[in-house]
């Protein structure tokens, strides 16, 4: 019997590598330049991780609209979509 429980990763297994690595993107370009936001001193810095943040958050949506979005494997939520969330609310 099929579970109703929606998938975080995909059942292909290129498919399941690329929604770990756009995981691993995210985390790398919105949870590190979010963090140097927070914690730095310098204005200038925070200034350069708000627009490294800005950045990875544009090409993130860029990506969702080439895959035809909402989300970033179409109609499911996944993984990936997760990893974004503290970052973009």
């Amino acid at each position: 019997m099929p579970s109703a429980a929606p998938w975080l990763l995909p059942d292909d297994p290129v498919e399941r590598a690329v929604a770990r690595a756009w995981s691993d993107r995210v985390n790398r370009s919105l949870c590190s330049p979010y963090y140097t936001i927070l914690v730095r001193q310098e204005a200038a810095e925070r200034e350069e991780g708000h627009a490294t943040l800005l950045k990875g958050l544009a090409r993130f949506s860029e990506e969702l609209e080439l895959r035809g979005g909402p989300f970033f494997f179409g109609d499911q939520v996944s993984i990936v979509d997760l990893t974004l969330v503290p970052w973009a609310f």
